[in-house]
Formats: C-alpha cells, sequence, structure tokens
C-alpha cells in the first residue's frame, strides 16, 4: 500500500494546524476539500486519525503513528536529496527545530548547538520559545524536532532524555535599596516562586507579586529594584548589579530533551542529538539530592 502524497499533505496540515479550516487555509484548498481527503485517508488506514471537537482537531493513536512516520519520510527525502548534491562527509543539510522555554533556550540550548551550527552553513535552524503547556503538543504534531521542558513527556513513541538541572536561586538588587516584599513572575500561572517558598518552608498565600512577563522582564525588574524574583543562577551569578540569596535553598528542576521516536533518523538529526546531549550538560548541574519536578515559568519571551 502506497499512501498518496496529496492526502499527506492534508494530514500533515492539520495535524500542525490542530484544525481543519486553519489546514486548508494553508494548502489553499476549500475545507470541505481537505475533509474529503482526510477522510480518504481514514478509509485507506481503516482507523481514524483525529477527534474533531469544539477544540479542533486532536490526533489519536494511530496520528501519532502517521506523525512519526511523517517525520522520518520527510527525513528520509531531505538526506536523499542532500547525497544527491554531493555534500561532503559530516557535512548536512536540512532544517532543524527546536523549542523550549524562555530559560533554557538562550542560556543553554543555543550554545549547546553554536558549534556544530556554525559548521553547517546549509543547515536552517529554527528555535522558538513557547508555554511549557504547549510543548508536549508541538512534539506530538511533528511542527519540531526537540522539545525541552521540564517535565517527562509521558506518552508512547516519546523519548525523554535528561540534560541536568536548572538551580533556581532568589535574587534581590546589588546596588538598588529594592523592595523585599513584592515578588516577581512570568504571569499569575507562574508557580515558580510558590515552589520556592514550599521548599523553604516559608508561608506562599498572601504574598504580593508582580508580572514582567517573561525571563528577561524579572531580571531587569529586580535589577531596578521592583521586588525579588527566583531565576535561573546561570543568569544571573556573573551579573554585577544581582546578588544571589544564598542562604535560601536552591529549587532544582530537571531539563528533559524530548524527541519522537522513528524507526530511522537522519545524519542531521543524530548530529544535533549528539550535540546537544554532549554540551548542554555543561550548562546544567547534571545531579540533584532533591530534584523537584515540574514548573510554570520558562514561557514566551
Amino acid at each position: 500500500m502506497k499512501i498518496p502524497s496529496p492526502l499527506l499533505d492534508a494530514f500533515q496540515a492539520v495535524a500542525h494546524k490542530g484544525s481543519f479550516s486553519a489546514a486548508a487555509k494553508s494548502l489553499h484548498i476549500s475545507q470541505s476539500a481537505l475533509s474529503r481527503r482526510i477522510l480518504n485517508l481514514e478509509r485507506e488506514l481503516e482507523a481514524d486519525l483525529f477527534i474533531r471537537d469544539a477544540g479542533g482537531a486532536r490526533l489519536t493513536s494511530v496520528g501519532d503513528m502517521l506523525v512519526r512516520y511523517c517525520q522520518t519520510k520527510d527525513g528520509l527525502e531531505e538526506e536523499l536529496f542532500e547525497s544527491i548534491r554531493g555534500r561532503r562527509e559530516g557535512a548536512h543539510g536540512g532544517v532543524l527545530r527546536v523549542a523550549g522555554f524562555s530559560t533554557v533556550i538562550r542560556p543553554v540550548i543555543m550554545p549547546a548547538l553554536s558549534e556544530f551550527i556554525a559548521g553547517q552553513p546549509k543547515v536552517r535552524v529554527e528555535v522558538s520559545i513557547q508555554e511549557i503547556r504547549e510543548l508536549p503538543d508541538l512534539l506530538r504534531r511533528g511542527e519540531v524536532d526537540f522539545a525541552v521542558t521540564y517535565d517527562r513527556i509521558e506518552r508512547r513513541g516519546v523519548v525523554s532524555q535528561r540534560l541536568g538541572y536548572e538551580e533556581n536561586v532568589m535574587v534581590t538588587s546589588a546596588k538598588v535599596r529594592g523592595r523585599y516584599d513584592i515578588f516577581l513572575d512570568h504571569d499569575i500561572e507562574d508557580q515558580t516562586t510558590h515552589q520556592f517558598l514550599t521548599l523553604q518552608g516559608q508561608p506562599y498565600q498572601g504574598i504580593e507579586r508582580s508580572f514582567l512577563g517573561d525571563i528577561y522582564g524579572l531580571i531587569d525588574g529586580v535589577r531596578h529594584g521592583w521586588g525579588r524574583a527566583v531565576i535561573p543562577r546561570y543568569m544571573v551569578e556573573d551579573d554585577p548589579d544581582l546578588m544571589i540569596m544564598e542562604e535560601f535553598e536552591p529549587l532544582l528542576l530537571p531539563v528533559h530533551l524530548c524527541y519522537n521516536q522513528q524507526p530511522y533518523v537522519t545524519r542531521l538529526f543524530q548530529a544535533a542529538l549528539d550535540a546537544l546531549c554532549a554540551n548542554a550538560p555543561a550548562y546544567l548541574p547534571t545531579s540533584s539530592p532533591v530534584p523537584v519536578a515540574g514548573a510554570s515559568r520558562g514561557q514566551t519571551g
């Protein structure tokens, strides 16, 4: 059995967009034409690929399998083209897509990939900072090759590899007499300060909070004396404007590299995976006496 390309294209569009209407627009076809293609594909496979509801289109377990197949197929085609074009040994081409939370992408993931990417002029990189809650779905839909998150993604067909731990510390201004009564967070859903104070055995209810949008807003807010904040040590330890309050026990959060398991991976994927696993731990503590799982910071920034 061979699946026609238009049917696979329709499937990938719906999987990536999460809705039939958005997928139809991206393919420049009517929604009814797209629906017919998906229905024909489901008939061919004798299985449902999506759960249709008010929220859009969610992948079924068979849909998950087909996403991984499409990733393998696309990777094989890209690798074939690169071989035909006669790339030198060790050279790669194609697109590498990585998503993660804001406190790890710029300080950890980009430096970990820097040497590899610098030596690969034909590789295009798409790096995005996303809400932590969105990362599992991005990976599930095949929109990214790697997702970097706090928690392991406990889903069949997903590999979650721990890179190390993010060491979060309480930080205050070193030069401005700041407001000790205010705690700075990303937004109202950010639970990092809550987790940190709970670890110290201090009450969380009733504290005053201000919200500054992203991790770099928090750092600037502390620098200007707007309050205290819980921030990864590697982002603040060399900043002369900031002081780490060492009397507090650090909050250690595991950092996981997650990717879809595939029967075949391209040379580009394997080389990027090797670079991340070899280099990222240098920026992260690699052991934790009391690991604390789960947090909600590190969102869009």
